[in-house]
């Protein structure tokens, strides 16, 4: 629309009251488009729009009269002039709030998602700590009828073991530090228990992890897979090789343990049992594709080899 010239406390009206009747429709449209979100009726929807177009034109016909916007006009050129501005404002309205409702959509969606997704994950570490005292308690009952002198400090080490577990894993993320010395204790306790028949080879207590953190109980699994499975070994020793180290915030664990000539990894994974099933399921669930995870056998040794990225 063009504004006649003339006083500016005039011009500054006209401008005004066609700043008014621009947000009255684009107001209107939205109501229309509130209306059959509730509603989901079409039909009532574009009749709703139609008649509010007809009447912002005649509104709009009404206010040039009386405010002499614009060069005087036929009723037809109102028409064909001003309907097609109320329409295309109304038409406006009514998308800003399909794209405000669909963008509130898309949030809630994954607002749900990511909370069904930390109960899941939440329910995969609590199978993992019943499933690590399970596997510790049968070990200690084996040792308690033949070596009991070894008793006290495994209890120790599993008292240790039990408050990191229950007490320090409640957060998504935990220092890679803390995990890494909870596998050291977890070693410690392996030691005792099998005493000169484990010999291991590891690192990770010399990994400089600064303040780096990744999710809890992530790699214990693997590492008691290792001391699990080592007993099915063709050497007279189990053996065990622990690395880790890091690289461009990125967490590289290894871990390779002596097997017979009968262990193959579908094997390895069905014999796994809840442990290594949940803590791939908790990989994929946290790192999606974003991370690394290979299982083989070489020379006698299953091999497992891990990247994923700290915090």
């Amino acid at each position: 629309m063009l504004l006649s010239t003339g006083q500016p406390s005039k011009l500054v009206f006209n401008a005004v009251s066609i700043g008014f009747f621009d947000l009255l429709c684009i107001y209107l449209g939205r109501w229309c488009a509130r209306k059959l979100l509730s509603d989901n009726q079409f039909i009532p929807f574009f009749l709703q729009v139609f008649l509010i177009a007809i009447a912002m034109t005649a509104l709009a016909i009404a206010g040039n009269q009386y405010l002499k916007i614009g060069p005087p006009r036929s009723l037809r050129l109102y028409l064909t002039f001003n309907f097609p501005i109320a329409l295309g404002l109304i038409i406006l309205g009514i998308f800003l709030t399909f794209t405000r409702a669909t963008i509130v959509q898309r949030i809630n969606a994954a607002e749900t998602a990511q909370r069904q997704k930390e109960s899941e994950l939440s329910l995969l570490l609590s199978q993992l700590r019943p499933h690590f005292l399970f596997n510790t308690l049968n070990n200690l009952y084996g040792l308690s009828l033949s070596e009991h002198e070894k008793l006290p400090d495994l209890l120790l080490k599993l008292s240790n073991l039990l408050r990191y577990s229950l007490y320090e894993t409640s957060q998504p993320y935990v220092l890679l530090r803390d995990e890494l010395n909870y596998i050291m204790c977890y070693i410690e306790f392996e030691q005792i228990r099998l005493g000169k028949k484990m010999r291991i080879t590891e690192n990770i207590s010399r990994v400089d992890a600064e303040q780096l953190r990744i999710p809890p109980m992530i790699l214990i699994t693997f590492v008691e897979n290792a001391v699990k499975h080592s007993k099915k070994t063709i050497h007279n020793d189990i053996v065990i090789n622990i690395s880790a180290n890091i690289t461009d915030a990125y967490l590289h664990f290894s871990i390779s343990n002596s097997i017979g000539n009968d262990l193959f990894p579908n094997e390895r994974s069905a014999s796994s049992g809840i442990g290594l099933s949940a803590t791939i399921k908790r990989l994929d669930g946290l790192f999606g594709k974003d991370y690394q995870l290979e299982q083989y056998t070489a020379d006698n040794y299953y091999h497992v080899k891990l990247k994923l990225k700290t915090r």
